[in-house]
């Protein structure tokens, strides 16, 4: 077998979105009310007559019409040097940059390296990239983000999709699953040996 015979596979990952708000709030707001009702009817002074079958029967319900409604994207990893062809077409701006020097690094929840692209660009002609389906174009994608139809929630769990979960790994070197173990080669030299 040849190299050239070694066949590779892309990640791909694949989510459902709610689009239509009314069906999510329904969802949200009858999961809550069945886990205000469960906590009300644990306390010792609850009579007899449960709500919670037909709370958890709306739950149902809403569950099922927002299954019907949902759409499911798709998202495929873009091989490293398309990525890094977007990273170049959409650099950080020199305000993200002095942000970026001016944060505070002893802060565990910021990260450490310097922003590699500009978000606020680049995030239709990934999607454009990555996103197998639906279906879109560029132009299309450049449409959407414009336009600002859609959430910042729905934009955040799709960049999310398709960066996080997608092509941050195209980026990083594998580990291989060679996990965290130390071997005598990664331990350092003490001045004893």
């Amino acid at each position: 077998m040849s190299l050239k015979d070694l066949g590779y596979k892309p990640r791909r990952n694949s989510e459902d979105f709610i689009l239509d708000d009314t069906l999510r709030i329904e969802l949200e707001e009858a999961r809550a009310e069945h886990i205000a009702q469960r906590k009300m009817e644990a306390r010792l002074d609850q009579g007899l007559g449960s709500k919670l079958p037909e709370l958890q029967k709306r739950i149902d319900e809403a569950e099922t019409a927002a299954r019907e409604a949902a759409v499911s994207f798709v998202c495929q990893a873009i091989p490293r040097y398309e990525l890094e062809d977007l990273f170049n077409e959409h650099p950080p701006t020199s305000e993200q940059l002095e942000e970026w020097k001016t944060q505070d690094k002893n802060n565990p929840l910021i990260v450490i390296e310097p922003p590699r692209f500009n978000y606020d660009t680049i995030l239709p002609y990934l999607f454009a990239k990555s996103v197998i389906e639906p279906e879109a174009s560029v132009d299309e994608w450049v449409e959407m983000y414009e336009s600002g139809d859609w959430s910042d929630a729905i934009w955040t769990r799709l960049w999310i999709l398709v960066w996080d979960k997608t092509n941050k790994g195209v980026t990083t070197l594998p580990t291989l699953g060679i996990g965290s173990a130390k071997t005598p080669a990664s331990d350092p030299v003490s001045p004893t040996q």
